[in-house]
C-alpha cells in the first residue's frame, strides 16, 4: 500500500507540474520566437520545427531507455523527471537572460531535455496499477485541473512572469521525487535489440499497431501544441484567459467522465461505427470556426464527450502509449509511433506555415487531425474483430 500511495502522490505532483508549466512553456516559445520575427507563420513553423526534435529525440531512445530498465524502474523515472524539470529550466533561464546571445542553444536544450524525459520517463509498476488506480482522488483530478488557471493568475499579478512559472513547475516537479522514497526499486528486462525494436514497425502483423499509433500522435500533437497556440491568438495573447479556458475545459471533462461513470454509459460503443467517425471527425473539424473563449471550451468538451482519447491526459497536457502504467514490446512500438505522428504533422505545419496564411495553416491541421481520429476509430474496431 505504501508503494501505490508513492506512486500516486508522484504521480499527482507531476502532473500538477505539468498542467502547470507544461502547457505555457511552449507558447512562451512561441511567443518568444514572434518577438524575433514579427512573423506569426514564422513563430509557428519555428515552434513546429522545436517539437519535431523533442520528438526525434524521444523516438531514438525509447528502445534504449526500454533496455535499461534492467537497471531500475525507479532510476530511470529519476532521470526522467529531472530531465523534465531541466527542460523547464534552461526555458527559464532563456527568459531570465542568463543566456545572453547563447538564446538558441538555451531553446534547443529545452526541446532535448524534454525529449529525454518523454523517452525516460516511464511508470511500469505493472503489479501496483490496480492499487495505484484505486487511490486516486477526485481533489487531486480538480487541483490538477485548476493548475493552468493558478498560472494564469501569475500573468495577472506580474506581466513577465515566464520564467517564474517554469522554475515553480520545475520545482514541483522535483519535490513529485520524494515519494518516490517509498516505493521500492523494481527491474524488468527489455528482450529485443534497438535495430529490433524499430525493424518491428514494419512487420506486416504490427502494421495496425502502428499506424493506430501514427493517428493517434497527429491527434495528440494537435491537441496538446498547436490548439493551444490557436486559442492563445483567438484570445489576443492572454496568458491568463488561456489557463481559464483549459481549467475550465479539464473540469468540465471530470464531470463528463464522472457522469459516464456512473451512468456506465457505452453510448460510443452501441453507436455504429460510421456514427462514431463522424462524431470524433467532426469534433475537430468545427474547430477553425472558433473564435471566442465560449466556444472554445465547447469545442474542447465536445471533443471530449464523443472521443476518450485513450492515449492523452489531457489536465497534464502529456500524451503516452500506456498512461503511465505498463511497457512492454508493443507499448514501445506505440510510443515510438506517437513520436513519428507529432513528427510528420509538425513536418506538415512547417510546410504550410511557409505557403498559407495562419488561419488557413490551422484550418488543415485540424483537418487532419480530424482524419487522424477517424482513422483511429476504424484501426480500433477492425483490430477488436480480428481477435
Amino acid at each position: 500500500m505504501r508503494t501505490a500511495r508513492g506512486l500516486f502522490i508522484h504521480r499527482l505532483l507531476m502532473r500538477a507540474a505539468l498542467a502547470f508549466g507544461n502547457l505555457f512553456s511552449w507558447i512562451f516559445v512561441f511567443e518568444f520566437f514572434y518577438l524575433y520575427s514579427y512573423s506569426l507563420p514564422i513563430a509557428l513553423s519555428r515552434v513546429a520545427l522545436l517539437y519535431a526534435l523533442a520528438q526525434v529525440v524521444s523516438s531514438l531512445l525509447i528502445p534504449l531507455s526500454a533496455r535499461y530498465l534492467g537497471n531500475g524502474m525507479r532510476r530511470e523515472m529519476v532521470f526522467g523527471a529531472i530531465s523534465c524539470a531541466s527542460a523547464l529550466i534552461f526555458l527559464g533561464a532563456l527568459f531570465q537572460g542568463v543566456l545572453g546571445p547563447l538564446y538558441g542553444i538555451g531553446i534547443a536544450l529545452f526541446a532535448i531535455f524534454f525529449g529525454f524525459y518523454r523517452a525516460f520517463y516511464w511508470v511500469p509498476y505493472g503489479i501496483e496499477s490496480e492499487q495505484f488506480k484505486n487511490t486516486a482522488s477526485l481533489p487531486g483530478e480538480i487541483l490538477v485541473a485548476l493548475m493552468p488557471a493558478l498560472a494564469g493568475v501569475l500573468f495577472i499579478l506580474r506581466n513577465d512572469s515566464e520564467t517564474l512559472t517554469l522554475f515553480l513547475a520545475a520545482l514541483l516537479v522535483v519535490f513529485s521525487l520524494i515519494p518516490l522514497i517509498f516505493v521500492p526499486e523494481t527491474y524488468e528486462r527489455f528482450g529485443i535489440t534497438y535495430r529490433d525494436a524499430f525493424a518491428a514497425l514494419f512487420i506486416r502483423g504490427q502494421r495496425g499497431v502502428v499506424w493506430s499509433a501514427f493517428v493517434d500522435g497527429v491527434q495528440g500533437a494537435a491537441l496538446l501544441i498547436f490548439w493551444p497556440l490557436a486559442i492563445f491568438i483567438v484570445v489576443g495573447g492572454s496568458y491568463a484567459m488561456l489557463g481559464i479556458i483549459f481549467s475550465i475545459t479539464c473540469l468540465i471533462l471530470i464531470a463528463i467522465r464522472l457522469l459516464l461513470d456512473r451512468t456506465h454509459s457505452q453510448f460510443l460503443i452501441k453507436v455504429s461505427l460510421p456514427v462514431r467517425i463522424a462524431i470524433v471527425s467532426s469534433a475537430w473539424i468545427a474547430r477553425p470556426v472558433v473564435g471566442s473563449p465560449a466556444t472554445a471550451v465547447l469545442a474542447d468538451s465536445y471533443l471530449h464527450l464523443g472521443n476518450a482519447h485513450y492515449s492523452v491526459d489531457h489536465p497534464a497536457f502529456e500524451q503516452s502509449a500506456d498512461l503511465g502504467h505498463y511497457i512492454d514490446e508493443v507499448t514501445v512500438m506505440r510510443e515510438i509511433g506517437l513520436a513519428f505522428g507529432r513528427i510528420a504533422l509538425c513536418i506538415c505545419v512547417v510546410i504550410l506555415s511557409a505557403l498559407f496564411s495562419i488561419p488557413v495553416v490551422f484550418g488543415v491541421v485540424f483537418l487532419l487531425a480530424g482524419m487522424s481520429a477517424g482513422l483511429s476509430v476504424l484501426l480500433s474496431h477492425t483490430s477488436r474483430r480480428s481477435i
